[in-house]
């Protein structure tokens, strides 16, 4: 019940990834196949809930570093060249990042990782954009793909 539990918790968060290892981990701990008779009354107990104790703790961390890079593309993207367009990068409720043309023209559109600074916008047929850091880290620019058009646009600094 508890592996459940846990795997809709992480599930409805969106970590469908940690949610598996966090079965596969709670499977290994808890198979009826380990010899425990060895192990003082009450050891085994303790090394599964700090086990689960180590996992939460983990999973806030992973949570809240992504919430802080998910913060980063957070702006207003300005075109730089004709062919291309404005681009408003937000989060929604859920802490999951959207983009749109800053005019409204075309649905919000939900953006997911593909690796790193790069995302592919759901639900598209493969428009993608990637992200740019200057030295320091900062989110600077974006470059947006697809079909026969490619372009960039600078981020709007406040």
């Amino acid at each position: 019940m508890l592996r459940f539990a846990v795997f809709a918790l992480l599930k409805q968060m969106r970590i469908v990834s940690l949610a598996d290892s966090a079965l596969v981990c709670l499977r290994y701990v808890t198979l009826p196949k380990l010899n425990t008779s060895k192990v003082p009354k009450g050891l085994m107990k303790n090394s599964i809930r700090t086990l689960f104790i180590a996992f939460i703790l983990f999973s806030v961390s992973t949570l809240l570093a992504q919430d802080k890079a998910a913060k980063d593309y957070v702006g207003q993207y300005i075109s730089s060249t004709d062919r291309g367009f404005d681009i408003t990068v937000s989060l929604n409720n859920e802490n999951v990042l959207m983009a749109q043309p800053s005019d409204k023209s075309q649905p919000l559109t939900e953006m997911v990782e593909v690796a790193g600074d790069k995302y592919e916008l759901k639900n598209t047929r493969g428009l993608r954009i990637s992200f740019t850091r200057n030295k320091e880290g900062v989110v600077i620019s974006l470059t947006f793909e697809g079909g026969n058009r490619k372009f960039e646009a600078t981020k709007k600094t406040e």
